[in-house]
């Protein structure tokens, strides 16, 4: 006979209790449920913290930590892109329709 269950990937379980989806901003794994880092969220059901990604705003850096947006950039998917030649964006854009050129162009 078993001796313990756990939950599936993706689930958890509160004391012992019936398992459920792991919530949206979380990943479970072992039964336990595990906060997405700050600035990063995740999908209902995911299983392993890299499912967690920077909101748009923000880009993970070197240390993998989300990170807000610079100057000249616009971050999304945790990814961060320049602006386009002859434009500019505020820190913690999160489209290149955020870019705005500058005068003249």
């Amino acid at each position: 006979a078993k001796s313990s269950c756990t939950c599936d990937a993706g689930f958890h379980s509160l004391s012992g209790g019936p398992c459920t989806l792991c919530a949206p901003g979380n990943w479970c794994w072992g039964g336990k449920a595990h906060t997405c880092q700050l600035y990063s969220t995740s999908q209902e059901g995911a299983t392993y913290a890299r499912a967690c990604t920077c909101l748009d705003g923000f880009f993970f850096n070197e240390f993998d930590q989300c990170t807000m947006c610079k100057e000249n950039t616009w971050c999304a998917n945790g990814d961060a892109n320049a602006c386009p030649v002859n434009s500019r964006s505020d820190e913690g854009s999160s489209a290149e329709t955020d870019c705005k050129c500058y005068a003249g162009f």
